[in-house]
């Protein structure tokens, strides 16, 4: 990596500027199969962007948890859920902090 590379990938405004591009594929209700395509293209190269670098991980899952396609990524950070009085759903237990913390970051 080249001294000039280096530093744009150690500065962290940067590094989201460059991926926010590839968080840009939501979903148009005109294009919505192309733009499906493109989303999941763009979530596959910031999940590898996460793993390359020491400093890519935090803007790259940022974006990746910014706009989700499902809520159950957001419900796997919580206590499981069981059924509840006509058809909804209640937590089984209390959140505990440290649940309570990942989920706020």
């Amino acid at each position: 990596m080249s001294a000039v590379a280096a530093q744009i990938a150690r500065s962290r405004e940067l590094v989201m500027l460059i991926f926010s591009h590839l968080e840009r594929a939501r979903c148009d209700p005109e294009a919505l199969q192309k733009e499906k395509s493109r989303r999941k293209q763009a979530k596959k190269t910031l999940t590898r962007f996460a793993r390359v670098c020491q400093t890519f991980p935090a803007p790259a899952l940022d974006l990746l948890w910014r706009v989700l396609d499902d809520i159950r990524p957001i419900l796997a950070l919580l206590p499981p859920l069981t059924s509840g009085y006509r058809h909804t759903h209640v937590l089984s237990r209390d959140i505990t902090q440290a649940e309570w913390d990942r989920l706020q970051s």
